[in-house]
C-alpha cells in the first residue's frame, strides 16, 4: 500500500542508478548503478540488477561485514537507530558496494551522523571512503525524503517515490 503522505522527490534523468531494493528487516535501502552492470552475468538489465542485489545480500549474511560496519540496525521505538544506504556497482574487475551508515539519536527527524565504507569483491577497503557524484545526489534526495517521514519505521518501510528517473524495484 502506498503511503499517501509520501512526497515525490525529483531525481535527475541522467543519474546512473537503475534499480532500488528496500530491506526494512535489515534497515537498509540499496540502489544499483549502471556502471559495470553487465558484469553481474545476467541476460537483461533486470537480471543483472537482481544479481547485484544478490551479491549485496550474500555480503550482508557474513558476520564480518556487520562487524566491519559496526552495524546494530534499527531499534524501532528507541531513541537511537542505525540504517544503511548502499550503492551497488561493478568496476569491471570486481563488484563494489559503497555503504553509507547513518546513526541517529534523539527526536525524529533530527540530523544523523554518517560514515562511509567501500567493499570491493566482498572486502572492506581500509582508508577508502570514495564514492561518486551520483551517490551524493542520491544521498541528498534520501535525506530530503527522510525528513518528511514521521518516524524511523515509516522511513525504513517505505522508499521514496522519485520523479524524473524510473528505478526498477528489486525484491
Amino acid at each position: 500500500m502506498t503511503n499517501p503522505r509520501r512526497a515525490t522527490i525529483a531525481l535527475p534523468k541522467d543519474i546512473g542508478f537503475v534499480a532500488v531494493h528496500n530491506s526494512p528487516k535489515l534497515s537498509m535501502r540499496a540502489y544499483v548503478h549502471q556502471a559495470g552492470l553487465e558484469n553481474f552475468d545476467g541476460t537483461s538489465s533486470l537480471e543483472n540488477a537482481t544479481n547485484a542485489i544478490g551479491h549485496l545480500n550474500e555480503l550482508m549474511q557474513k558476520p564480518e561485514t556487520i562487524t566491519t560496519l559496526d552495524f546494530a540496525g534499527a531499534k524501532v521505538g528507541a531513541d537511537e537507530i542505525e540504517y544503511l544506504i548502499a550503492g551497488v556497482w561493478h568496476s569491471g574487475i570486481s563488484p563494489v558496494i559503497d555503504f553509507f551508515k547513518f546513526s541517529h539519536e534523539g527526536e525524529w527527524p533530527g540530523n544523523p551522523q554518517w560514515f562511509s565504507y567501500v567493499f570491493r569483491n566482498g572486502v572492506c577497503q581500509a582508508n577508502d571512503s570514495s564514492g561518486c557524484g551520483d551517490d551524493l545526489i542520491l544521498l541528498s534526495r534520501e535525506e530530503e525524503y527522510r525528513r518528511q517521514t514521521k518516524n524511523a519505521s515509516e522511513y525504513l518501510s517505505t522508499p521514496p517515490k522519485f520523479s524524473g528517473k524510473k528505478l526498477l524495484p528489486i525484491d
